[in-house]
């Protein structure tokens, strides 16, 4: 890369995972650069004319070991230390002397939690990077003491709980590294006279001669040990496998403590118990999110990655090292448990880096993780061709010869189908961007991927033609070419493990029981998660996880009351550890919601405001659950006034839903202190409609019809003695919000009343095919398949008595003062009406107009719709809309296929 020809004093360094560097130009503007699109230019740049005016040249530049700061190093008497993330001057250290201008170079300790810098006089400084604060000097240099480097080697030898880091290696002077034919050598015997100062030092004197710790007294991985018990461990390795597989059965049957118990007698000394805890951990901190739960699991993350790389296949060179993630370790010239360690190497940053997105909220980390993430990818894919080139050129059998024992395939499997699950969620244009840097997303071929890892057969998907559309132009994985190797796999057993079994049929089961009806995505098979849930609560009587999900999966078929006997179950699982309940707490308020029992919707929701679950969202649920039973309006004042003060931010941007309910309090305050049925609006947003009852949802159609008739009342008495009748009085600015919401939400109820989602939308696509088809063409269900409560005839006119509140919005919407999320997501509930109906092509037309914003151009110029700068109206949750309607789509795609073939 080229810089500008007037700069002075450039300087670089790497961030320490390879993806990120730093560019110190003219002592005062400091840049960030990915390594990948560096000839794009810096993604952050940061100026400090103004608080570093006047101050010393630059010398160098140093990111800490855990990618948090950068220390800025000068030739002058101060160094600083910056936010890597929004790079905010924290702390200027002073304190050393430099009157002789030398080009000191600090650093960091490894844990990133001390400075360390030489002085002209010799002494070695030590600064805390919590406090700004020098914390203590040491003696052992008379003349200048310009460079100063941490050997993290000797800090994981030393055997000490002291809370200052006890090995040093001070240079007097720059030595070029052409000049030293030993540099190990060379460094330490610099550094001689102040290591021995230091060993001598009185925070030794505790020092436990048998344990090793780290700076905070927390116990570190022996490297040294572990190198040199590297074939035992090879040996070993199915036996440590055996153990960890029976901690994780003990986990999913609830007993958590006895589980981790198991796996730390060999934790930091065997492989898949470093994992395997390092899993579990994770785990309860996703259901948790407390402090203390995702320190711990960053923690045992850290201990699995730094175990895996241990064991990994070394690198012969720095670039190999740089490129390993892109173009793989040659996995099939590794010992079995390298093999095993690549995985647990990229399983564990995954992990890592996903829960790191959750607690580092800002874009820098955001840019961070991406690229952990898409290296951990990378390395997944280069197993998953090891077991395709096996597979090809020596057959089923070739599988042990290669090292490709079940749990090693299951856990490759495993991960490929996570990655492309996911993914295959996503819009087609978000997709897009994913895959110019080499992720896919095929779901069909993920799906494979997880049920045979799973141990399952594979479902039948063909009938319709499951691939994701956007893949169909390009040059992608096509699934049938693999379906022999899981066929292979599934029939002798090679991916059968009982380690990540579980976690298969977790996200199996997230996919049809959470995901599907959620955003009715097109191949839910209600089924195959049924058989699911029964062989592990067969097994696993006492699982807190799968009797949650059973739970969910009753909720989803409108049983609330047999749900929340489950979910109250799942609480006296969690004794032992009350924080995993969080979950259950969640679900069980919509079953509640579901119910309409307004008190103990508050009561769940009081209780998960005081964790970190979203608390801002909490607040505001509490706030519009109090306003639904009318009670305490001052309460519910107060507790709307909160909202705002407590959002959280996700890669530096607002979450969606927090930014929804921060507008709902501010259209509170401009309304005088009311809001329109504010519970139901949420409501929507999290699905709910599709899980009331019958009974329950009649209800709600009435307090619609009472809130319809009230404002048309209000709307007649405005112009009552209006002469004028070309120009409408409103009662109030937003009184076409409130219309169009009450509306809004009479058609989305409706639509459930008159064909349920379970009687539509749970059904497989098949089934849906012809139950539109009979919609379609007035026919009668003769045999009674499809158990349906109505007649079709009747069905059909209660959908279009739906639809027509729906078209009454869409004819409104540009009279919208605040809430223009409800035009967009009226035309997705229409077009899904019209998909019920038969009529695929509007259908399909609506959703494109709800992703253009509402209205088509032609729609905007008669309504005389005013639009955004970029040619629409900004709506709130436009996310959630365009994964929606990217899923209706895939559906309608289908049922065009099936209609065909019928």
């Amino acid at each position: 890369m080229n810089l500008p020809g007037s700069s002075k004093n450039p300087c670089i360094a790497f961030d320490y995972d390879g993806y990120i560097f730093a560019v110190g130009l003219d002592s005062k503007d400091l840049r960030l650069y990915d390594m990948n699109t560096y000839d794009k230019g810096p993604f952050f740049t940061f100026n400090y004319l103004d608080k570093m005016r006047y101050g010393p040249d630059w010398t160098s530049i140093k990111f800490s070991y855990n990618g948090k700061l950068i220390l800025i190093c000068t030739r002058g008497e101060v160094l600083y230390i910056v936010d890597a993330f929004d790079g905010q001057l924290k702390f200027k250290l002073t304190g050393h002397e430099n009157k002789q201008e030398h080009e000191l170079q600090a650093c960091f300790s490894p844990d990133s939690q001390w400075v360390l810098c030489g002085s002209q006089e010799g002494l070695i400084h030590v600064w805390s990077t919590e406090t700004g604060k020098m914390i203590c000097t040491f003696e052992g240099h008379h003349d200048p003491s310009t460079i100063v480097e941490f050997n993290p080697k000797y800090l994981i030898e030393i055997r000490s709980k002291s809370n200052i880091p006890p090995e040093l290696i001070a240079l007097q002077s720059p030595i070029e590294i052409d000049d030293i034919e030993d540099e190990d050598l060379e460094l330490e015997k610099a550094g001689k006279v102040l290591c021995e100062k230091i060993h001598s030092h009185d925070f030794l004197n505790d020092a436990n001669e048998e344990d090793i710790f780290d700076s905070e007294g927390a116990e570190v991985i022996d490297r040294k040990l572990i190198k040199s018990n590297f074939m035992d461990a090879e040996k070993r390795l199915d036996s440590d496998i055996q153990e960890v597989e029976e901690a994780a059965e003990l986990f999913v049957n609830s007993k958590i403590i006895n589980a981790e118990n198991i796996m730390k007698v060999k934790n930091l000394q065997s492989l898949y118990h470093t994992h395997t805890f390092g899993i579990i951990t994770a785990i309860k901190a996703m259901l948790t999110f407390e402090p203390q739960d995702v320190d711990a699991a960053l923690y045992a993350l850290k201990n699995s990655i730094e175990m895996a790389s241990i064991i990994r296949k070394e690198q012969k060179s720095f670039v190999s090292s740089l490129f390993s993630g892109i173009f793989g370790v040659n996995a099939s010239t590794q010992y079995r448990i390298q093999k095993h360690a690549e995985l647990i190497f990229a399983e564990a940053n995954l992990i890592k880096a996903m829960l790191s997105l959750v607690i580092d909220t800002n874009i820098v980390a955001f840019v961070q993780q991406g690229l952990s993430i898409r290296n951990s990818y990378n390395i997944i894919k280069n197993l998953f061709k090891l077991i395709e080139k096996t597979h090809q050129n020596l057959g089923i059998d070739g599988f042990e010869k290669e090292g490709l024992d079940p749990t090693l395939v299951q856990g490759i499997l495993f991960n490929m189908g996570c990655f492309g699950l996911t993914l295959s969620l996503l819009p087609t244009k978000v997709l897009r961007l994913f895959e110019l840097v080499g992720f896919s997303g095929d779901r069909n071929f993920a799906l494979m991927c997880l049920e045979t890892a799973g141990g399952w057969k594979i479902q039948n998907r063909e009938s319709y033609g499951l691939s994701d559309n956007h893949n169909k132009k390009r040059n992608t994985r096509i699934p049938n070419e693999n379906h022999s190797i899981f066929e292979d796999i599934l029939k002798q057993g090679k991916g059968s493990s009982n380690l990540r079994k579980f976690l298969c049929d977790l996200f199996l089961l997230g996919y049809h029981v959470y995901l599907s009806p959620m955003f009715q995505l097109p191949d839910i098979n209600l089924g195959f998660a049924n058989e699911i849930l029964e062989y592990q609560l067969r097994k696993h009587p006492d699982s807190f996880i799968f009797l949650g999900v059973a739970a969910r999966l009753k909720m989803t078929l409108m049983s609330p009351v047999e749900a929340l006997k489950d979910y109250k179950r799942v609480i006296t699982l969690c004794d032992e550890l009350q924080n995993l309940s969080h979950t259950t707490y969640w679900d069980m308020g919509i079953c509640h919601a579901a119910q309409l029992n307004w008190n103990e919707v508050y009561n769940c929701y009081e209780f998960l405001s005081e964790t970190r679950w979203g608390k801002a969202f909490c607040r505001y649920l509490m706030a519009v659950s109090l306003d639904m039973k009318g009670d305490s309006p001052s309460k519910v004042v107060s507790l709307l006034e909160e909202v705002p003060t407590l959002t959280k931010k996700l890669a530096g941007k607002s979450i969606p839903i927090e930014k929804f309910v921060v507008r709902k309090c501010r259209k509170f305050k401009l309304q005088g202190g009311r809001l329109l049925y504010p519970f139901f609006e949420i409501m929507y947003f999290l699905h709910i409609f599709e899980f009331i009852p019958a009974e329950k949802l009649l209800e709600v159609v009435g307090m619609f019809n009472i809130a319809i008739d009230s404002l048309d009342r209000s709307f007649e008495q405005a112009n009552k003695d209006n002469s004028d009748t070309e120009k409408e009085l409103l009662p109030y600015d937003t009184f076409y919000d409130d219309l169009c919401l009450a509306r809004f939400l009479k058609g989305v109820a409706l639509s459930n009343l008159a064909l349920p989602v379970k009687s539509f939308s749970l059904l497989p696509i098949e089934s849906q095919a012809k139950l539109s088809k009979l919609l379609r063409t007035d026919s009668l269900d003769k045999d009674g398949s499809f158990n349906l409560n109505k007649e079709i005839p009747t069905i059909k006119k209660d959908l279009k008595y739906a639809a027509s509140q729906l078209e009454f919005v869409i004819s409104q919407a540009h009279q919208i003062k605040l809430d223009h999320w409800i035009l967009p997501f009226a035309r997705f509930e229409h077009g899904q009406i019209l998909i019920r109906l038969g009529n695929l092509e509007k259908a399909r037309a609506e959703f494109d107009t709800a992703i253009a914003g509402g209205y088509s151009s032609e729609e905007s110029s008669a309504v005389k719709w005013v639009l955004g700068k970029n040619g629409r109206k900004k709506a709130s949750m436009e996310n959630r809309l365009q994964i929606s309607v990217h899923n209706a789509s895939s559906k309608i795609e289908m049922l065009q296929r099936l209609e065909v073939d019928d």
